[in-house]
């Protein structure tokens, strides 16, 4: 897709349950761009196929843990 970046970070903020043993019910994946002019819907359609493709940590706990995210350009 050709998008040129000059960064990028990614924050993460978890949600754990009440009781033992206490595991994630849902993560929030911020992820952060620096660059000039980027195209919103070139990022997300990366991000989507890095989550629903490649990833395989999101593979194995996207049936367990609500997991979103968000598109943050600086």
């Amino acid at each position: 897709m050709k998008v040129e970046i000059k960064g990028l970070k990614i924050a993460l903020e978890g949600s754990l349950t009440d009781v033992h043993p206490k595991v994630y019910e849902s993560i929030h994946l911020k992820y952060i761009f620096t660059g000039e002019d980027l195209d919103t819907s070139k990022l997300q359609r990366a991000i989507d196929l890095s989550q629903e493709k490649y990833c395989g940590v999101t593979a194995m706990l996207q049936s367990t843990v609500k997991i979103t995210s968000e598109i943050i350009i600086q």
